[in-house]
């Protein structure tokens, strides 16, 4: 079994493979996750969710972080039984790109 979490913070991706004689064959899974976790850069839990159950390959879950949310690591910790995954992301403050239009006319000479 994987996981993957992409960096918009929304989306868990989990996906299951089998071994058999034919291969590795990949099937859908209906997890119970037993914890999902979002801890902030000072570690304190700022979001979680329990026993939630994927449909399928995905469970997309989201989270709206505070606009005065501090800047760092935070993590994504989830919890199947005694497993636990981790997953780090950072905050940062956005600023636009700064840029200059300049407008040269060339002269034409006849």
């Amino acid at each position: 079994m994987s996981f993957s979490y992409e960096e918009n913070g929304k989306n868990l991706k989990n996906s299951c493979t089998s071994e058999s004689s034919q291969g590795t064959q990949s099937s859908d899974c209906h997890q119970l996750y037993d914890i999902i976790e979002i801890e902030d850069s000072a570690q304190n839990r700022i979001g979680q969710w329990l026993n939630e159950t994927s449909n399928g390959k995905i469970l997309q879950l989201s989270y709206s972080l505070n606009s005065e949310a501090r800047e760092g690591s935070y993590q994504v910790i989830v919890s199947i039984g005694e497993v636990k995954l981790y997953h780090s992301f950072k905050v940062e403050k956005y600023v636009l790109p700064k840029f200059d239009v300049k407008i040269i006319q060339l002269m034409m000479y006849y």
